[in-house]
């Protein structure tokens, strides 16, 4: 059985790295990339971006499964991959780029009347002084890793997010967007503790988190808003603004995304779509000169936020603990080590239940 297992998870991981670049690859080639942002260019974007997926072994899941007289025990290995989780857009005028969230937006904006008619024009910003309207969707493309997750045996990760689901339109949180109330009051808006970018590439401090803005580069202004508005939907902790919660069911065994930080690549993605659209995944604030050919007339701003998961298949009734792993270990890693993690860190495990190792 261990020679089994052994060529077994030698060979699965890379076989399942190359079905995962090729089915993305073969997926992408099938739609044609469209100007605008709709369903059609999400999922393309989604498909395209096989740099955000960054799929990876990263541990081990130690499986227990009890019966009358004993108890065995069992392991999985434990992946890591991204998930577009949703489409994040920033805009200065009345519509949106995402166009077939208008009437969406059209909807809050009458329920919200005083805010409704808000907007700035293009082109025309007093000392740099700028307004940038957001909302955070849902990605559609959340569906094609459901679809991989499924067709995988559980070894690409897939999302909760509910596709299209608006868990963030600027209008609803008006006090909080625009009159920037509460973060007026929040030290944080002072201190600079949350400064998106480098000591040579500033983009700005994440706290108050608002659509004012203060940049001489519109295209940095925008992508400030839309670290705002991410950072507001999944802190899970915040409850003094009017947002949607993120769903965290993302399967039977899943690690779900947390909330993302600026600066750290560990925790999120973004992926440009308009007005240049980017197959490649960034942080903001880590290059000089980022906003040169990105820059919009109509000043609208749109990017897919791609947030880390991790997950593994069931090998057993109940999971009982899991292990970190490099990449390589997590790769090769067969019965025989398996059996020295059960005599070290799963010794108190196999004691007590009487069990024998599989």
């Amino acid at each position: 059985m261990t020679e089994t297992r052994l060529e077994e998870t030698n060979v699965r991981v890379p076989i399942v790295r190359k079905y995962l670049i090729a089915t993305l690859i073969l997926m992408s080639v099938s739609a044609s990339r469209a100007d605008s942002i709709d369903t059609k260019m999400l999922l393309q974007a989604s498909l395209d971006c096989i740099d955000c997926v960054d799929w990876k072994p990263v541990g081990v899941c130690v499986w227990m499964t009890c019966y009358l007289w004993n108890c065995e025990f069992d392991y999985s290995i434990r992946f890591k991959n991204y998930v577009p989780d949703f489409v994040v857009t920033s805009y200065s005028n009345e519509e949106t780029p995402f166009e077939e969230m208008q009437e969406v937006v059209d909807s809050s904006n009458e329920m919200f009347g005083f805010a409704a008619g808000f907007a700035t024009t293009p082109g025309k910003h007093v000392d740099h002084l700028r307004f940038k309207k957001a909302e955070v969707w849902g990605n559609p493309g959340v569906a094609i890793y459901e679809e991989l997750h499924d067709s995988s045996e559980e070894m690409i990760c897939k999302s909760g997010i509910t596709t299209y689901k608006p868990y963030y339109i600027w209008t609803a949180d008006y006090i909080g967007w625009h009159m920037n109330i509460p973060d007026m009051f929040n030290p944080k808006s002072y201190t600079g503790a949350h400064d998106m970018g480098t000591t040579t590439v500033k983009f700005g401090n994440v706290y108050p988190r608002c659509g004012w803005s203060i940049h001489p580069e519109d295209p940095k202004a925008a992508a400030l808003s839309a670290q705002r508005a991410g950072y507001i939907v999944t802190n899970p902790d915040d409850s003094t603004r009017v947002r949607l919660d993120p769903e965290t069911d993302c399967g039977d065994k899943c690690w779900p995304a947390e909330e993302i930080v600026e600066n750290d690549m560990s925790t999120h993605k973004w992926q440009m779509l308009v007005p240049k659209y980017q197959t490649k995944g960034e942080i903001f604030g880590t290059k000089s000169g980022w906003s040169n050919f990105k820059y919009d007339t109509d000043e609208q701003y749109a990017w897919l936020l791609w947030r880390p998961y991790s997950c593994c298949s069931r090998e057993g009734a109940v999971l009982i603990f899991s292990i970190d792993l490099t990449e390589g270990e997590a790769s090769s890693f067969d019965d025989e080590d398996f059996d020295d993690l059960m005599e070290t860190d799963g010794a108190d495990f196999g004691n007590s239940g009487g069990g024998s190792m599989m």
